[in-house]
């Protein structure tokens, strides 16, 4: 049986806007145009992350062209509106190599999944520990000028919206100039994609990951002086980072190649 995904979504929606949410809405654009009508009907209930990448558009020209499209379309929503624009990596040559012996696969196959990995938060208990100041990011300076602009008292994006009685702060009436620096928070929320090149490593482990996404996540999951348990230790990078930031560290790691390298990699040998 069929899923009907509008029906599922208007539902989504109506359940958020019951509890007064208004929940952070990852959108990943490939081509520009076909997020457009996505966006203009989701926009007033979600914060919304348009992540713009397609490594597989070719020539860089007709890429370039499609960000500039992607961005047009964003800048003729209202400034008050919750969306924000993160642009990916332009390597072609990268996804032409991850994607070499899929070429036969269909639209929508497991050439996408090549793209990105996720990274899920589990929890045993309902209390636990993030610290979210941790990580915070700058805001735009976009945003800022936004915040610091007028807004008058007749605009539709500063009246209450089902599920949201009160519009969000930068959608409210103000005076030019009301809202001074002094009064911004520079720092805004890590959003939910995160852009971490992948760094060289020559010992022999052929899935090292990079040592800033280990540091980002215990920044935010493990405060200074505890615990870090790695049961897939591999070649270290958890327990190295782990060690210079000053948590303690486990790992379980069954290859005993691997073991030596990990060592080596914390101890600071390599």
């Amino acid at each position: 049986m069929k899923e009907n995904y509008e029906r599922w979504m208007n539902r989504e929606i109506q359940r958020f806007q019951a509890r007064g949410e208004v929940p952070r809405l990852l959108l990943h654009s490939c081509c520009a145009p076909c997020s457009s009508a996505v966006l203009e009907s989701v926009f007033r209930y979600f914060e919304i992350t348009v992540f713009y990448y397609n490594p597989n558009i070719f020539p860089k020209e007709e890429y370039l062209h499609r960000v500039q499209e992607q961005k047009r379309f964003l800048a003729q929503f209202p400034s008050a509106s919750s969306v924000t624009f993160l642009e990916g990596d332009y390597q072609p040559e990268r996804f032409f190599q991850l994607a070499q012996g899929l070429e036969q696969e269909p639209e929508g196959g497991e050439r996408c999944a090549r793209c990105y990995e996720h990274i899920f938060l589990f929890s045993k208990s309902k209390k636990y520990f993030f610290d979210y100041k941790a990580i915070s990011e700058p805001i735009a300076p976009a945003t800022a000028e936004r915040l610091k602009r007028g807004m008058k008292g007749g605009n539709k994006y500063g009246k209450p919206v089902p599920g949201q009685p009160q519009p969000q702060s930068i959608n409210r009436p103000r005076e030019h100039g009301e809202i001074k620096d002094a009064d911004i928070n520079p720092l805004r929320n890590k959003r939910d994609v995160w852009k971490i090149n992948t760094v060289p490593f020559k010992g022999g482990h052929y899935a090292a990951y990079p040592p800033k996404l280990v540091e980002t996540c215990l920044l935010a999951g493990c405060p200074e002086g505890g615990i870090v348990l790695d049961p897939f230790m591999g070649s270290g990078t958890t327990g190295m980072v782990a060690s210079q930031m000053g948590r303690h560290f486990v790992g379980i790691e069954l290859n005993p190649e691997y073991t030596e390298l990990a060592y080596k990699r914390i101890g600071g040998e390599i």
